[in-house]
């Protein structure tokens, strides 16, 4: 009896570190209406491309619901040329924000195709946010105007 205690109790342990230690993950996915729905678990230190079309008379409206951590969200416009992506590392970006808690924002862009890039730093981020081009007359979320306003 004693054999089988022992046995299922480090079995138990045994489950209990590996579903610790899965790995950290960030989803972004598009969905069938033009936005984008990002997923994070323990996710730090990474980030991830995806594109984005803004239709005449729309804003984008970001909605975060982070339990931990802070997703970062550069958005620049896409490159006309195969050869010359635009330069995240030197600022080519139209907009540069950061978004944590749950507190949404919406960016003002012109019509067009972006590309974003959206990332985590050192804090171990978990959660949801979720990117959609709205009708900018149809929602009252409050602009964010960049990195030094950004959504906290």
């Amino acid at each position: 009896m004693k054999k089988r205690f022992l046995l299922l109790s480090v079995v138990l342990a045994l489950v209990l570190v590996l579903a610790g230690c899965s790995k950290p993950t960030m989803n972004v996915e598009p969905q069938d209406d033009g936005s984008l729905s990002i997923t994070c678990d323990r996710m730090y230190g990474s980030g991830v491309s995806a594109d984005i079309t803004v239709a005449e008379g729309q804003t984008l409206v970001f909605t975060p619901a982070l339990e931990k951590g802070t997703i970062y969200v550069r958005i620049m416009a896409p490159a006309t040329d195969i050869n010359k992506l635009p330069d995240v590392e030197n600022d080519e970006a139209y907009f540069e924000g950061a978004f944590s808690g749950d507190a949404a924002g919406r960016v003002d862009v012109e019509p067009g195709e972006y590309s974003l890039f959206i990332s985590t730093k050192e804090d171990k981020t978990t959660g949801t946010m979720t990117i959609v081009p709205t009708a900018a007359d149809a929602t009252d979320v409050p602009q964010v105007l960049g990195e030094e306003a950004a959504v906290s």
